[in-house]
């Protein structure tokens, strides 16, 4: 029987151009054999191509992983109230009160319904 060993490597991971490194909810696992990366809690900050750099006494590989985090989209933007002040009142009262009370716009206002309009999210992310 022969002993198996694996030849020492080093890894960097890489998001946006700076390097990661465990610490403040990201961890950095190098083994004999494999590296790993996890992020403990990621919102859409943690999103982009992430890097990993491994090199042994052989040469360096690199290769790249496209990550895209889902979550939440911001409230809509840019929305104005062109209606009644009853109406207005209405839809600010069933709308969530961290958004802000200009952030629709009400067209087409008849006996049976309106129309409202809105803006994507201010980050651009509506998924």
């Amino acid at each position: 029987m022969f002993p198996i060993s694996f030849i020492q490597f080093s890894a960097v991971w890489k998001l946006k151009g700076k390097e990661l490194k465990s610490g403040d909810g990201i961890k950095v696992q190098n083994e004999s054999y494999n590296t790993k990366l996890g992020v403990k809690v990621a919102s859409r900050g943690d999103s982009g191509t992430y890097t990993i750099t491994a090199t042994n006494v052989n040469g360096t590989d690199i290769a790249d992983v496209e990550v895209i985090v889902l979550d939440r989209p911001e409230p809509p933007t840019g929305l104005k109230v062109n209606s009644s002040p009853f109406l207005f009142f209405f839809l600010h009262n069933l709308s969530n009160p961290k958004i802000s009370k200009n952030i629709y716009k009400v067209s087409d206002v008849h006996a049976d319904g309106c129309t409202l309009n809105w803006s994507p999210p201010a980050d651009g992310k509506a998924f």
